[in-house]
């Protein structure tokens, strides 16, 4: 996803240099030859917070010194009605790196950590800023920030006394399972991941917060929803259900692990409300109606018509020795069933 949104951003400010040559066959300088602009924006990779710099066309330099960021509370739909403010940034050593565009070194990234948060816990529009000298070319010329309205949701979660966060997501789902609202995504993202279903249990055996670390979070189940950088962000390790559960899968290659793996990371209990449960999708219980119980998991596993599991007095879900579990009918309606040995 990071490749993707550097390879976007790149891509835009090559298409703004090039939009009035003549020639498709002109020389990269040529093309470049009208005032370029700094992109500069927030991102996580490995855990790592980092600010990307891009300009495209020649070799320049920056001076991490000259970055800052500001700040302001989050309004979805009338952020701009409230004010920015400074938010403290420490930065550490620029790397420069191959660029998206001309393969030369003109693309930076550069670590950073904010070392308090911006006030209450909360949900933030963090903006960054390239003051003047941040970029210039080796003659001297300044390259000008892209000047821009927008900024990057960024969460700060509620640490206070014992980490009030944190205890409420280990209370909810040390010990059970986690059943992803219109499925899971869970892995060593963005190295690679697997996907499952909404009625796949996904154990929990372990909750921390990852302090000093950065995570690249959505409300969504894939590419869609609410996307967000969350500051210290809780990790739940997990055991993956077998493979043979999985629907989809996936990785980014050479980038690495946003930590400790497999996992999934949530943002404090709010986010763990919008994601998922501890119950599978309507939940088995007794006085279930057979039809409600096919409806949701299908039929169980084995093999035969659907005539033969309807008189069938017990069905059993086979998801490996962990996941395993059975329904017990009676005149067509639950009497009995068993969680999956790591359920909830």
């Amino acid at each position: 996803m990071i490749a993707a949104l550097r390879a976007v951003a790149c891509a835009g400010v090559f298409a703004a240099g090039v939009r009035n040559s003549a020639l498709p066959h002109q020389t990269r300088d040529v093309a470049f030859a009208e005032p370029r602009i700094a992109n500069a924006w927030l991102y996580a990779e490995g855990g790592i917070l980092f600010v990307f710099v891009a300009a495209g066309g020649a070799s320049y330099d920056v001076d991490a010194s000259k970055l800052r960021a500001v700040v302001r509370p989050y309004v979805d739909g009338a952020a701009a009605e409230v004010p920015w403010r400074d938010l403290r940034i420490n930065v550490g050593r620029t790397q420069a790196e191959p660029g998206s565009v001309s393969g030369s070194p003109h693309e930076f990234r550069i670590p950073v950590t904010f070392p308090e948060s911006p006030g209450q816990p909360g949900m933030y529009t963090v903006q960054v800023r390239l003051e003047p000298g941040f970029a210039r070319l080796p003659d001297g010329a300044e390259i000008p920030q892209k000047p821009s309205p927008y900024g990057q949701p960024v969460w700060w979660p509620d640490e206070s006394g014992d980490d009030h966060g944190l205890q409420a997501v280990r209370e909810r789902l040390l010990g059970h399972a986690f059943y992803g609202y219109g499925g899971t995504t869970a892995g060593c993202e963005p190295a690679w991941y697997r996907e499952y279903d909404s009625s796949t249990p996904i154990r929990i055996r372990s909750v921390a917060r990852e302090r000093g670390h950065a995570a690249y979070l959505g409300t969504g189940r894939s590419n869609d929803g609410f996307f967000f950088l969350a500051i210290d962000p809780i990790v739940a390790m997990v055991d993956l259900p077998d493979t043979k559960l999985a629907h989809g899968w996936g990785g980014s290659g050479g980038v690495p692990p946003a930590g400790p793996c497999p996992a999934l990371r949530f943002a404090d209990p709010w986010y763990l409300d919008v994601r998922g449960t501890r119950w599978p999708p309507d939940a088995v219980h007794t006085g279930m109606a057979r039809a409600e119980v096919r409806r949701y998991y299908g039929y169980p596993s084995g093999y035969a018509t659907a005539a033969q599991f309807d008189h069938m007095d017990e069905w059993t879900y086979d998801h490996g020795a962990r996941f395993s579990w059975s329904v017990t009918f009676a005149n067509d309606r639950v009497v009995a069933f068993t969680s999956p040995a790591h359920g909830p």
